[in-house]
């Protein structure tokens, strides 16, 4: 019963993650942490591997479209966001030395409901930015990935 509420999840999440254009991750892991079924470590797994196959999906789509791929961009925001989640995970595990995992999984998912919020917020002004530095790229990708 667990696997097919984790399977809706991420296929409701999934969904309305495309349409708003920011992706399903930031609803998985909150809506899992919430049924308390599995450990942080386990839903951060589930919510990680969901993620990575989605993007995998975007990817072959967008490849399939005949669209302009900019290598040099996808490469600098897959090592900072991989650098990122290495630092993320890093802390975590300190978090949960120092911290009750209940008291963690809490502060999470508030962090996760912010951005939430924010992202909508943000995505209401439909005003877009272009860097022209690769740099900028780079602490994207590592705080996305940090998250």
């Amino acid at each position: 019963m667990v696997e097919i509420i984790y399977f809706l999840i991420i296929i409701i999440a999934s969904g309305l993650g495309s349409i708003s254009g920011m992706g399903g991750g930031i609803i998985i892991k909150p809506l899992m942490d919430s049924f308390g079924y599995h450990s942080v470590s386990d839903i951060a797994f589930y919510s990680s591997f969901s993620v990575f196959i989605m993007a995998i999906i975007s990817t072959t789509k967008r490849f399939s479209q005949s669209k302009e791929i900019k290598w040099r961009l996808i490469f600098t925001v897959s090592f900072s966001s991989v650098l990122g989640g290495f630092l993320g995970h890093l802390i975590f595990q300190v978090l949960l030395s120092q911290l009750s995992v209940r008291l963690v999984s809490i502060v999470q998912m508030i962090l996760l409901f912010v951005m939430l919020l924010v992202s909508f917020v943000l995505t209401d002004f439909k005003k877009t930015y272009q860097f022209d530095k690769i740099g900028f790229y780079m602490i994207c990708g590592l705080l996305l990935g940090l998250i």
